[in-house]
């Protein structure tokens, strides 16, 4: 894929979908992040420090990248990118949700395809 349109393009070269331009800028992150990253130090952070160091990194290859993604999409990259190296990788947001047994309603209990995520849901 040419970088150039992706990272430093003009509006008119710019045209990936931006799904795709978060998987090649979340693994150029994940290249430059073996080069910044002490890695004999890892094992002796919080999993909010490292995501805080993660995070900071992130965002200068971004910067340095040129990356032309909003906001919402760039912390989006950051939280996969923290969740790949230090948790469990996409499966991170699925496990988040499971300690929070309120935002779930089970129709059959004999069946895991009945499970309804609720975002809205209260507790009782």
């Amino acid at each position: 894929m040419d970088n150039t349109a992706i990272y430093k393009g003009n509006q008119n070269q710019f045209t990936a979908d931006s799904r795709i331009v978060q998987r090649e800028v979340k693994s150029n992150i994940h290249k430059e992040l073996l080069n910044r990253l002490d890695l004999s130090f890892l094992d002796q952070l919080s999993r909010p420090q490292l995501d805080a160091q993660i995070g900071q990194i992130a965002r200068e290859i971004m910067d340095e990248l040129q990356v032309r993604l909003n906001s919402l999409e760039r912390a989006e990259v950051i939280k996969q990118v923290q969740d790949e190296v230090s948790g469990l990788g996409p499966i991170e947001s699925l496990i988040s949700d499971l300690l929070h047994p309120q935002r779930f309603l089970i129709h059959h209990p004999e069946t895991a395809d009945s499970v309804q995520k609720l975002e809205h849901l209260q507790p009782l």
